[in-house]
């Protein structure tokens, strides 16, 4: 019976991924592993992480299909319906259809979050990750009037970071045509210009030898941050790039610091089995140990209390196995994953 939940085939799988990071056939298996085990949300990952590095794979696409047929809507796109003017609820609907790999769903879900307000710079990053310079443009131009000088700047800023320097700058115009007053304008459309904006004297000067592109890609979304700092954040807000600075670290023998990577992106991604797996190897802690601190923690991660609930199963500890499940439905109660394997573990120890 334990054999259910073992992790030999799930390591396996993993250790597949670690290995061959761009094989889609690997990213297969870890989904069918997930899916051998209930864990249904991490199937779906998987086979997502397939279709981005392969759109259309059969398997992949087959498996994904089959899952959306069963499952039907995510609790959090039904509440995105049941409240169709929040702009928040149907940016986390993007989020879920995103994270399974379901690009044209998620593209759909961020447009209609920046329908209901163009504003918000979350939406028009994401629609830009996903579609592109030239369909978030056309979007945004269809709400101009709406997004006035304020939004049209915002946006300028975001084009920047991603070095769309020329399309940034056209929006600043753009701000400025709306509110000449505004400081702010004059001053990005002066460095666009390799120039130098007095707000006091209300006078542009020339910066010699630095053109205005170059000023824009070093000074990226303010001419106040450091970009030390900037790229500081970015990183430790991405939980791949500190496990994929980890590995680097752990092949380079500074284990150290490879164990302060994987960690950091353990807190932002507790129920990363991948991860967790490197994490475990560069410790040579148990597995069990480790889930046990990331749970003390992050305490309010459903999937990581499951995860915890397996590796206790797999020891033949179907009591705490138990307690750990329950702790996930008070979490998720909308997850048929616990309710399920609640269920099986009674029937288990009422033999």
């Amino acid at each position: 019976m334990w054999g259910l939940f073992g992790c030999t085939s799930l390591r396996s799988a993993q250790r597949a991924v670690v290995v061959s990071p761009a094989d889609p056939a690997a990213w297969v298996d870890l989904g069918d592993a997930y899916k051998r085990r209930l864990k249904k949300k991490r199937a779906q990952e998987a086979y997502g992480r397939a279709l981005s590095l392969e759109p259309g794979h059969p398997d992949a696409s087959a498996a994904m299909s089959g899952m959306q047929r069963r499952t039907g809507s995510n609790k959090v796109v039904r509440m995105a319906l049941r409240n169709p003017n929040d702009d928040e609820l149907w940016g986390d609907a993007g989020d879920y259809y995103r994270s399974i790999g379901l690009h044209e769903e998620a593209l759909s879900a961020y447009t209609y979050a920046l329908q209901i307000d163009p504003t918000d710079g979350e939406w028009q990053r994401a629609i830009y990750t996903l579609a592109g310079i030239d369909h978030l443009l056309a979007l945004v131009e269809e709400r101009a009037d709406v997004l006035g000088d304020e939004g049209l700047g915002d946006l300028g800023d975001i084009l920047r970071e991603q070095g769309e320097t020329e399309q940034a700058c056209a929006l600043y115009r753009r701000a400025n045509e709306l509110d000449s007053s505004d400081d702010e304008w004059r001053q990005r459309i002066a460095e666009c210009d390799g120039t130098t904006y007095n707000s006091e004297t209300d006078s542009l000067g020339y910066t010699e030898g630095v053109p205005g592109s170059i000023i824009s890609g070093i000074m990226g979304s303010g001419s106040s941050s450091d970009p030390t700092d900037v790229l500081r954040t970015r990183v430790f807000s991405n939980p791949e790039l500190l496990r994929e600075l980890g590995v680097a670290h752990a092949q380079a023998g500074d284990l150290a610091q490879a164990r302060d990577y994987l960690h950091s992106a353990l807190l932002l991604r507790p129920s990363d089995d991948t991860t967790l797996e490197m994490f475990v190897a560069v410790t040579g802690r148990t597995r069990r140990n480790v889930l046990e601190q990331l749970v003390e923690e992050v305490p309010d991660n459903d999937e990581l209390l499951g995860e915890l609930g397996d590796q206790m199963l797999s020891e033949g500890r179907p009591e705490e196995a138990l307690l750990y499940y329950s702790r996930a439905l008070e979490i998720d109660d909308d997850d048929p994953e616990w309710t399920q394997k609640q269920a099986l573990i009674r029937t288990i120890l009422e033999k």
